[in-house]
């Protein structure tokens, strides 16, 4: 009697493993949604571990061929961590993200280009002026730690390509 209770177990276990590992990618527009963090991923293929979308439409861009690999030794220890790459026609990132169960947020190894007009809006709500960049950032960084929404640490380079900075009221 002891064995079949044993085998039973292992059976209920592998079971569970067996749904876990294969939720379909498309649960992940359940974490992340317009409604909640103005994400929506589109056209998602995978599983929830290993996935990609063709399309992340963001509020302030939209970005083709995401891809994600979750790591499953984090979340036993309650973190969640997820190498990622992002191929758009003017973007390229890759790295690892990390969410510990306190909500820092750490991005490492993150390596890509990034245009400089992403920023526009960002900075022309922090100064008095209109300004618009142009060119792009080459982005190398180790790690980013972000606590409520701030980074509040970075090590890495940023190189600036092609740069300009146009002032829109005078259009210099």
């Amino acid at each position: 009697m002891n064995n079949i209770n044993l085998y039973s177990v292992f059976f209920i276990i592998c079971f569970i493993s067996f749904l876990v590992t294969t939720i379909p990618a498309k649960q992940i527009n359940h974490f992340v949604s317009p409604d909640k963090n103005g994400a929506q991923f589109i056209n998602i293929s995978g599983s929830i571990w290993n996935g990609q979308a063709s399309q992340l439409l963001t509020k302030q861009r939209q970005l083709a061929q995401t891809k994600w690999s979750i790591h499953v030794l984090p979340l036993l220890l309650g973190n969640i961590s997820s190498d990622f790459s992002i191929n758009d026609t003017a973007m390229t990132l890759v790295g690892n993200i990390s969410i510990s169960l306190n909500g820092e947020i750490s991005r490492n190894s993150i390596k890509g280009r990034i245009p400089l007009n992403t920023f526009n809006d960002a900075i022309n709500k922090k100064v008095p002026f209109k300004i618009a960049l142009d060119g792009y950032a080459e982005l190398d960084f180790d790690n980013i730690n972000i606590v409520n929404g701030l980074a509040t640490s970075a090590h890495g380079e940023i190189q600036l390509i092609d740069t300009r900075i146009k002032n829109i009221l005078y259009g210099n």
